[in-house]
């Protein structure tokens, strides 16, 4: 965590490419949309979108709501610290942060069906 500022662009855009990948992954006739139309908010995405998926493995189910949270206030300080210049260390926990993007994408993988991942949730 030397750098704060890259931990959280980078944390938050991992979770954003790992949901586009896992929506190209189950549903490929998005792709294009995917790659080429602006997303849906990831936060909308975690909340009502998870559980409409054709997961491979296990059943989609939203995001608990804890990991929605941290996502929420992820993303309010990436954005205000892309649009705005403006990073305060205090407004996010980049350990939670990380961590939450961390499982998110074991859950995405194991979504996708590769059986050597645990869900996270279920």
């Amino acid at each position: 965590m030397s750098n704060p500022r890259a931990a959280l662009m980078l944390a938050v855009a991992a979770a954003e490419v790992g949901v586009k990948e896992l929506l190209i992954d189950l549903v490929p006739q998005v792709e294009w949309f995917t790659l080429h139309v602006q997303s849906p908010p990831l936060v909308g995405l975690l909340k009502n979108s998870l559980s409409q998926l054709p997961v491979r493995q296990g059943v989609g189910t939203p995001a608990p709501q804890e990991v929605v949270n941290v996502m929420e206030r992820a993303i309010k300080a990436r954005n205000n610290l892309a649009h705005q210049g403006r990073f305060r260390v205090l407004d996010v926990n980049l350990e939670e942060v990380t961590n939450v993007v961390e499982s998110l994408l074991k859950q995405f993988e194991y979504y996708r069906g590769f059986a050597w991942v645990t869900p996270v949730w279920s």
